[in-house]
């Protein structure tokens, strides 16, 4: 599996810094998926090296040309592995941290969307309809800025979450 494809796995799986609200579960399984895809990789080029010192072992010209073959293939899974890292480095950090701070499956509010967050945590949990009088006249960013004393923050790349602990 390639590194886009992995991209693509991890989009599919709804996980991109920005989105308004993620699962924790969700972020910790693409993250393992990352890292599995990263050890197999890893796991390859092992295997690689270790069949170039049984080639190396055997001294003539025809397996100069096979060695050559499998240092190409060890850097191109070395090349491959890191550039799975680095472009999934925030995620991979963004999980890490999740697991650290014992966060477990728990709903990730982006900071972006917190004040509608509230709004509509509002909505579900009182039945109010916040477009009718009073509850129209309410300062939800306000409202929303005293809902943060019940969450803690948290870090993907440059976007900050909330959770509820």
């Amino acid at each position: 599996m390639s590194p886009s494809s992995i991209n693509t796995q991890v989009k599919a799986m709804n996980i991109s810094e920005g989105d308004s609200i993620l699962s924790s579960e969700a972020v910790k399984a693409a993250a393992a998926e990352i890292i599995d895809e990263i050890d197999e990789l890893d796991s390859e080029r092992i295997d690689l090296q270790t069949e170039i010192v049984t080639v190396t072992e055997i001294d003539d010209e025809d397996h100069q040309d096979e060695c050559d073959e499998l240092e190409t293939m060890i850097d191109n899974l070395r090349l491959q592995a890191e550039e799975l890292r680095e472009e999934n480095k925030d995620l991979l950090e963004f999980a890490a941290d999740l697991d650290n701070w014992s966060v477990v499956d728990t709903s990730l509010i982006c900071e972006d969307y917190f004040t509608q967050y509230a709004e509509e945590m509002a909505r579900d949990i009182y039945g109010i309809d916040t477009n009718e009088w009073p509850c129209n006249l309410i300062d939800w960013d306000e409202a929303a800025d005293q809902l943060l004393s019940d969450y803690t923050s948290i870090e993907f790349g440059t976007t900050t979450y909330y959770y509820r602990g």
